[in-house]
């Protein structure tokens, strides 16, 4: 069945960070052009741990990197030790960045605490886009979409 232009990944592109189990680490994912996107929202995804979760947006003028700068207010409150199992967004219109000054790559950045056990993350930036359908990246690799 083929959903045209009104399914999901047809109006939106998709990014993901790795999850990993990690300690006294940082996370990020690629840097990732936003010409196209009217916002961006990245989620965090919390598994056990012993440790605080730190996740924030960035901007950068090219996909290296250059200028990295965070986007103002688009930082998650930490993740306490205790907070097995939750998990946040961080929707931010395009506005947000920079583009007078040429501002336009963002990446999600996840810091994790030291600790004992470490804590297992997941991360993902989700890019609605001006124009349908968006170019995916390579590694999403499957839609399942169920219509009743």
């Amino acid at each position: 069945m083929s959903a045209g232009n009104s399914s999901f990944a047809a109006r939106h592109k998709l990014v993901a960070a790795v999850p990993a189990l990690v300690d006294n680490t940082t996370l990020a994912t690629a840097w990732i052009p936003i010409t196209d996107a009217w916002r961006v929202v990245a989620g965090i995804l919390m598994g056990v741990t012993d440790i605080t979760v730190d996740a924030k947006l960035q901007q950068a003028t090219d996909a290296s990197g250059t200028g990295v700068k965070d986007v103002s207010g688009a930082a998650i409150t930490q993740f306490a030790a205790t907070d097995d199992g939750k998990w946040a967004t961080i929707d931010c219109e395009a506005t947000a960045f920079d583009e007078v000054n040429s501002f336009n790559h963002v990446r999600l950045l996840i810091t994790v605490g030291d600790g004992t056990a470490g804590a297992y993350v997941a991360g993902f930036l989700i890019l609605p886009t001006r124009h349908a359908p968006p170019t995916q990246v390579a590694n999403y690799v499957q839609q399942i979409e169920v219509a009743g």
